[in-house]
């Protein structure tokens, strides 16, 4: 394919996320939790309560927005989708995390520009610390998704508050990301590096299995050249200062807790798709809650979860 170049955008030390350009700023391919994120939209307002009306605005909060790959992967989707009504998707990333490296902001904003030109995207995309509210105006959107976002929360609870307050009334929230059961730190790629509370005790699992030629270390190796102990203390740096594992049944308490009603829902869909080899974007048949299912399938990837406010 004529201009097809590979772009690795490394938005700090812990994250890394690949896209494929056309050089027009244009994503070629599309991750399979984007797929899936996008097909339980598609679910979720296909659903009777929830049907899209002509000529409704359609807005959506990715919180962690990271370079914007899910927003992107959205706007060329919904629309097809959703042809009678206009969609509006914005950003929201945190300053501790991606937001705080060096030109991010323009490097998203550049990459958004080239693909969709006539969004305001200094408007669209966001930026707070942490510990402030979401610069977003009460009952705002009508939907907030995120991708791989909530094991990074560390105040989980005040997310989920901040995360109500800018849904209407009836909007929904819908997550999909790794709990605390996870056999394998999908971060590092080794199993049971994020299990330790300790640093000596990630540090230990994560050598041992690096040493081994389990996990991530070798991509690491031959991309930046690590020895095994520069992996380690990334990892165990990482681990430490930018992640909260949770385990699935803790995650729904605090979500319910702060007044939305919960529940796993999609998962089966998720691991047809793995089988299908899919990610192509379709809405989902499954629309009940799979909380046993949801439990066995934490122990080997992602979970779905939606909040219903």
């Amino acid at each position: 394919m004529s201009g097809l170049e590979v772009r690795i955008y490394l938005l700090d030390p812990r994250w890394l996320s690949l896209h494929l350009h056309d050089g027009r700023g244009c994503f070629l391919a599309m991750k399979f939790s984007h797929a899936h994120i996008l097909s339980c939209v598609l679910s979720e307002f296909n659903r009777e309560k929830r049907k899209v009306r002509p000529g409704q605005c359609l807005r959506i909060l990715d919180t962690g927005c990271g370079l914007g790959g899910l927003i992107a992967d959205g706007l060329s989707v919904l629309g097809d989708h959703f042809i009678d009504c206009d969609i509006e998707i914005y950003g929201f990333e945190v300053q501790e995390h991606g937001a705080g490296r060096e030109q991010y902001l323009d490097d998203l904003k550049q990459a958004l520009y080239l693909r969709f030109p006539n969004i305001d995207w200094t408007d669209r995309i966001r930026v707070a610390s942490s510990s402030d509210d979401w610069p977003f105006e009460s009952g705002f959107f009508d939907l907030t998704i995120s991708n791989q976002v909530l094991e990074h929360v560390h105040d989980l609870e005040g997310f989920f508050v901040q995360q109500r307050r800018v849904l209407k009334g009836g909007g929904i929230a819908i997550h999909h990301f790794p709990t605390a059961e996870s056999l394998v730190d999908p971060h590092s790629g080794v199993p049971f590096a994020h299990w330790s509370k300790s640093d000596c005790g990630r540090g230990q699992i994560l050598r041992l299995f690096s040493s081994c030629g389990i996990g991530k270390y070798g991509s690491y190796s031959d991309r930046r050249g690590y020895s095994v102990e520069e992996f380690v203390e990334e990892f165990v740096d990482y681990l430490r200062r930018f992640t909260a594992f949770r385990s699935l049944k803790a995650v729904e308490s605090l979500s319910r807790g702060a007044g939305f009603a919960t529940f796993a829902r999609y998962n089966r869909e998720l691991v047809k798709r793995w089988c299908d080899d899919s990610d192509e974007v379709w809405p989902y048949s499954g629309k009940g809650d799979e909380a046993w299912f949801a439990r066995v399938l934490s122990r080997f990837a992602s979970v779905t979860l939606v909040c219903e406010k």
